[in-house]
This record gives C-alpha cells, sequence and structure tokens, in this order.
C-alpha cells in the first residue's frame, strides 16, 4: 500500500494528481493485497475520484485478486443490498451503479479505440500493398512503353535501310 492508494481509498483527488506530477508513481501499481487505485476508489464510492482516475489512463481491465473490477463492484453491492459490512451512508447501490457504468462505458471506449487502432494498422498496411502494387503496374507500363518507342525506332530505322538498299 502506499500513498497513491490510501488517497485513491480516501477519494482526495487533489493529492493523487500531485503524487503521479510529482513523482514516478505508476497509476496501475497494486497493493500487496493486489488491489489497484480504481478499485479502491470504486468500492468506497468516490466518483469524482473514480473520474479522475479514468481520465488518467487507468488500466480498467486489470484484474485484482483473480476477479475483475466489475464482480467486485457486483459483489460489494449485494452486500450493501443485503445490508452486510460497514455501514457507510456514501457506498449504496445508486452511488455503486454510477461508478460501475462509468467504469464499463470507459471499458467500452478503451475497446473500440484499440479496435479502431487495429484497423488503422489493417488499412495502412492494404494501402501501402496497394500503393507497392500500384507503383509495379506504372513501373511495367512505362517499361513497355520504353519497349515500344525503341521498337518504332528500330522499325523506322529498317525501313530507312530498306529503302536505301532499294534505291
Amino acid at each position: 500500500c502506499n500513498s497513491l492508494h490510501i488517497a485513491s481509498f480516501f477519494g482526495n483527488t487533489k493529492a493523487i494528481d500531485l503524487i503521479l506530477k510529482n513523482s514516478k508513481m505508476n497509476i496501475n501499481c497494486l497493493t500487496n493485497h493486489n488491489c489497484n487505485v480504481l478499485t479502491l476508489a470504486a468500492t468506497q464510492c468516490r466518483i469524482n475520484t473514480v473520474k479522475y482516475l479514468l481520465k488518467n489512463g487507468v488500466n480498467v481491465f486489470q484484474k485484482t485478486n483473480r476477479y475483475d473490477l466489475l464482480s467486485i463492484l457486483d459483489t460489494k453491492m449485494e452486500s450493501v443490498r443485503l445490508n452486510q459490512g460497514d455501514y457507510n451512508p456514501r457506498v449504496n447501490i445508486d452511488n455503486l451503479k454510477k461508478v460501475k457504468k462509468m467504469i464499463q462505458d470507459r471499458g467500452v471506449l478503451h475497446a473500440l479505440t484499440k479496435i479502431q487502432g487495429r484497423i488503422r494498422k489493417w488499412w495502412f498496411k492494404q494501402k501501402t500493398r496497394i500503393d507497392k502494387k500500384n507503383n509495379e503496374r506504372k513501373e511495367k507500363i512505362k517499361e513497355k512503353q520504353k519497349k515500344r518507342k525503341k521498337r518504332k525506332k528500330e522499325i523506322r530505322k529498317e525501313k530507312k535501310e530498306n529503302k536505301i538498299k532499294s534505291s
């Protein structure tokens, strides 16, 4: 556990900002119990902190304790619904649902961005391949045109020589 995790648990977004700007700490680092900063903020319904972390590139898909974050939030919602655990008025089902939706939306955007990147790479490879083929075709056409010109010159030369011989 480090200062980034503590600030995340208590929802101190300013402290998280200072820590990330003034140190080389990784936003996706884990505690000794394999919890990342997003898990700590989300399970405590620190909505502003979750927004900040998502905006600053925290890994939404990082598995902690063999579970993904959405499963952890589902479990937390169930325990709140059954009134189990410590009572905290901020940690209620509505807030947990808000946090879960934000994380799901960010996950979808992240996945779409990755897919878009893959499509761009694929398209660039295809475009490069097509451009290469087009350039090869153009070169072949130029070579054929050169050969035709050369052949025409040879034919003219032969005709001239034949005229000279026949005269």
